[in-house]
């Protein structure tokens, strides 16, 4: 090992940025509010400036010293067998437990600045709901089983308003993610238990209301917004452009196979393919 080197992964990029963890996995990992079942989860980090903070350690997340890898601290969820932070913005982590809590997290210390149960009636499902925070904003999204919206303030956790959010297809609800005034849905439209499709819907981050629907015959992992004017979806073959207001396909590029589902980042205008890397 090369002196003052970290002995555990780190990326290869020099932005501070969310990835898969191990590097092996990198191809079918899925970051922030995806539904993988805990036997298949996969590690995650996010590092910012002199702290790595991680999830997959279940039922933990912890955080880590970018130079070391010595632990600062950890949460354990309590009454479930697994938690994984979702968003990560400014003093505040906001993790996700198997069940219908919400925890947030103060990142000096990892105490909990306050702790909610999924604020929904009773006839409703609550486990296995996804969540989405983009960074700067008052308000945190969850999408529950039934596709109920629930708006969180993201100071206290309590409820601002509930949405119906159901769309058309009923395929599996992979991601679900908050990007600029947008939430966006991906939804997989499965053909022998494989991903060949995905259905991108786009709901209003003021009501919950749909906006647009657009197909893509690929399997999409990460959605980004680079610019006002388009949306980036990084797909298993291949990268696609799509306009935010209505969905229109703009342009898609090939990859290679051994960058399918590696990170995705726009830097002066080009676009980057990321890979992870083992020190």
């Amino acid at each position: 090992m090369r002196s003052g080197r970290p002995s555990w992964p780190v990326t290869s990029c020099w932005r501070s940025t969310s990835t898969a963890w191990p590097p092996s996995n990198a191809r079918t990992a899925r970051s922030g509010g995806s539904r993988v079942p805990p036997g298949d989860w996969i590690m995650r980090w996010h590092r910012d400036g002199d702290v790595v903070y991680v999830d997959g350690e279940f039922p933990s997340v912890r955080a880590r010293a970018f130079a070391d890898g010595a632990e600062r601290w950890r949460y354990e969820a309590e009454d479930a067998d697994y938690a994984t932070w979702f968003a990560i913005d400014d003093d505040r982590m906001y993790v996700q437990e198997r069940g219908d809590a919400i925890t947030a997290l103060d990142t000096a210390d990892g105490s909990v600045a306050w702790r909610r149960s999924l604020p929904v009636p009773d006839d409703r499902h609550v486990d296995n709901f996804l969540a989405a925070k983009a960074p700067g904003s008052d308000l945190l999204y969850l999408l529950t089983r039934e596709d109920d919206i629930l708006a969180l303030d993201a100071t206290d956790g309590s409820r601002q308003w509930r949405a119906d959010a159901t769309v058309d297809n009923d395929g599996p609800r992979n991601r679900f993610v908050h990007l600029g005034s947008g939430l966006y849905l991906l939804v997989w439209d499965y053909e022998d238990r494989k991903p060949q499709r995905t259905v991108v819907h786009r709901l209003d981050g003021g009501d919950g209301g749909p906006r647009w629907s657009q197909g893509v015959d690929d399997d999409v992992a990460t959605l980004s917004l680079p610019a006002e004017d388009y949306l980036l979806a990084n797909a298993r073959h291949s990268v696609l452009a799509l306009d935010p207001q209505t969905g229109e396909h703009r342009w898609p590029q090939s990859v290679r196979e051994d960058l399918a589902g590696a990170p995705y980042e726009v830097v002066d205008g080009r676009g980057h393919h990321t890979r992870s890397s083992t020190a």
